[in-house]
């Protein structure tokens, strides 16, 4: 079997094999009409799956095939030592697939999981959104873990192990650990959004951290239009910005501390 690197998850993926090689595959609208790449899992025979926007795809050497249906939103996935393909989506929990074959959905999880990932004792962990942690025995039994049990938060991003055995958890709010059955959420760490986590061969892990621009750094680029635009009419945001109380709000400090500035300077033009 041969053994890659994702080096890029978006439209384009790139893998480093093994002989030292690079190889890119492009979606192109006739295969992925949402050409965007979630997560992207490899079987024990080579196979790839590439989950997106748009449902999940298979190549097993003779180009991409839709292995699900194509309107359908699969956050991650997942390939456990025993074979079974784990898909999370999105507003419809967690499903399974065997063979090659969507088998069922996992009765236990009702809501979409952020992250899925197995560890080396062959537990499953299910990371929710706004619903904690769900952890699977070897023996088919499930236990959740909430803030309630230690976590930083209920919505996890991502979830790693260090070669010691203990289970990370990155969340909206920091970072989780899962040492000897007892969370430990650090407190010493600013409260940020975390995306990656790494562990190394000491024994340390490394995380990657989303945290809102300031309200000064977002005025500079509104203040940068053309002197001969009379009014904006619509200007997106692309950062980490969340009214307080918002059925879609982040929950984030951060977030609504940077709402809440935008609109106080918003309410003192009076010219809009």
């Amino acid at each position: 079997m041969k053994k890659a690197i994702v080096l890029l998850l978006c439209s384009v993926v790139s893998l480093f094999s093994a002989n030292g090689q690079f190889h890119t595959s492009r979606f192109s609208e006739k295969v992925s009409p949402q050409n965007d790449v979630r997560a992207i899992a490899f079987d024990a025979d080579g196979g790839v799956y590439v989950s997106t926007y748009a449902g999940i795809y298979h190549d097993q050497g003779g180009g991409w095939k839709l292995f699900s249906g194509d309107k359908i939103y699969i956050e991650d996935c997942m390939i456990d030592s025993g074979g079974t393909l784990w898909l999370s989506v999105w507003n419809d929990g967690v499903y399974i697939a065997r063979g090659g074959v969507l088998s069922g959905k996992i009765a236990e999880i009702s809501d979409p999981a952020y992250s899925l990932f197995e560890d080396a004792s062959g537990r499953i962990w299910a990371g929710m959104w706004r619903n904690g942690l769900y952890m699977k025995e070897p023996s088919g039994e499930w236990t959740r873990f909430t803030v309630k049990d230690g976590l930083s938060d209920n919505s996890l991003s991502v979830l790693s192990e260090d070669i010691d055995g203990n289970i990370w958890a990155g969340s909206y709010r920091g970072v989780s650990l899962f040492k000897q059955g007892t969370w430990h959420a650090f407190q010493n760490i600013p409260d940020y959004t975390v995306y990656a986590l790494t562990p190394c061969k000491k024994g340390d892990v490394y995380s990657s951290p989303a945290v809102s621009a300031t309200f000064d750094r977002l005025l500079v680029q509104l203040e940068d239009v053309s002197p001969f635009v009379e009014r904006i009419a619509v200007y997106q945001y692309c950062g980490m910005l969340s009214k307080p109380g918002s059925t879609a709000a982040t929950d984030h400090p951060s977030a609504e501390r940077l709402y809440k500035d935008y609109r106080r300077w918003l309410d003192a033009q009076h010219w809009l």
